[in-house]
């Protein structure tokens, strides 16, 4: 059990990147542990945060957390930068986040400042997050490969960054309101 306890001392002290972070991509989102009473193990969740906005919602997006999720426990957190303005941020965001639910991710949604690079900063943190994937439009039209974000965000992080290219889909339409008929 003291391994457990040295371990949670290291997460909440924001220690978990480096080598501990090596050692438990090693193990597979497991941590064998030797006591008295014999072997146990125990599962480790990792915490991925996810950058998109216009490709949130994309299908190369669902597939590369999909495999995520293969590897091992993972929840993720979707962090959708407000470069396309506050409400058709909030409203991509929303639609992605019911597609990744609907496919069985475990996932929750924060908006971020504009610049994608300040709303990754501002997200950031070691104590919380394992690793990071940045989702982008193909480099001919993509404004955030031109900034160079992927490695911006590893730069930044120090955490493992996976780059997904992915297609633009459809921007979510205004929702509307909806009245039962009492028949």
């Amino acid at each position: 059990m003291a391994a457990g306890r040295v371990f949670g001392i290291f997460r909440t002290a924001g220690y978990a990147s480096g080598l501990v972070r090596r050692l438990l991509r090693c193990t597979s989102g497991k941590i064998q542990m030797s006591t008295s009473a014999g072997d146990s193990t125990l599962a480790f969740t990792f915490s991925v945060l996810v950058v998109a906005n216009r490709t949130a919602d994309s299908p190369e997006l669902l597939d590369a957390l999909l495999a995520r999720a293969q590897r091992g426990p993972v929840r993720f957190t979707l962090l959708a930068p407000a470069s396309t303005g506050r409400e058709v941020t909030a409203r991509q965001l929303e639609s992605a986040l019911e597609g990744m639910r609907a496919a069985g991710l475990d996932v929750e949604g924060r908006m971020g400042e504009r610049d994608p690079a300040g709303a990754v900063h501002d997200a950031w943190d070691p104590g919380e997050f394992d690793e990071v994937i940045v989702s982008t439009l193909p480099a001919q039209t993509s404004k955030w490969l031109s900034i160079n974000l992927p490695q911006r965000v590893a730069k930044l992080t120090d955490a493992l960054v996976t780059h997904v290219v992915a297609s633009e889909t459809a921007s979510p339409r205004p929702s509307v309101a909806h009245t039962s008929d009492p028949r």
